[in-house]
């Protein structure tokens, strides 16, 4: 994870150069380019940059990055058209107070629209670690997905949970969509894996799988 970036968190993996996990909130590629340099490495390292979701706290530095790099763009087939700028960055469903904030301050989370040169699916495997497996995970986006490691019994969740200290907490677009959210969340858990590495929290590095089984089955009573 890239120290200091704004938004949510950015991983770095080095693989036959590098992939980045999201890319933070606008002007993120500063602080983004910063860390890679550190790590002895520069813009022209960067292969690819995939996208768990079409948010503005995660795809703010995408374009700047691209454009900086040459990097591939991929992005989910569903939240394609969101990152791309065709159509509007996808709201979490929420309580009635939380979707009026969001919609309020929905013109300052705008982000400059990135072409997407690859548009993944379920099941798709990119090339990295022994093959990173993208699993569909609607609910937090429509397109929202997680990336699954399963040669580093790793798991990239994205935003499909959050947390509150070491307890998961209902995500965003539950209320509203819960057979949706319940059934990614269950797909988390069925998943073979002990780290995950959320968009936004402290990772989990010990029975993660288990842990998210365990709340998937708390939702469901």
């Amino acid at each position: 994870m890239l120290d200091r970036v704004s938004g949510g968190h950015v991983y770095m993996i080095l693989d036959n150069g590098i992939t980045l996990i999201d890319a933070g909130m606008g002007h993120s590629e500063k602080r983004i380019l910063e860390e890679i340099k550190k790590s002895g490495y520069g813009p022209a390292d960067i292969r690819q940059i995939i996208v768990t979701h079409a948010h503005p706290d995660h795809i703010g530095g995408l374009k700047a990055l691209r454009d900086i790099s040459g990097a591939r763009v991929m992005a989910s087939a569903v939240d394609a058209d969101a990152v791309e700028g065709t159509k509007p960055v996808p709201i979490p469903k929420s309580s009635f107070a939380m979707a009026f904030l969001l919609r309020l301050i929905r013109p300052f989370l705008r982000h400059v629209p990135c072409p997407v040169d690859v548009r993944l699916r379920d099941k798709d495997v990119i090339p990295v670690l022994g093959g990173l497996v993208v699993v569909e995970l609607p609910g937090h986006t429509p397109g929202n997905i997680g990336l699954y490691c399963p040669s580093k019994n790793v798991l990239f969740s994205g935003d499909t949970l959050r947390m509150k200290g070491d307890e998961f907490i209902e995500p965003l677009n539950y209320q509203g969509n819960e057979t949706q959210s319940l059934a990614s969340i269950k797909k988390m858990g069925s998943l073979d894996y002990e780290v995950m590495l959320s968009g936004h929290d402290q990772p989990i590095l010990t029975g993660a799988a288990k842990k998210v089984a365990g709340f998937a089955e708390k939702l469901s009573h």
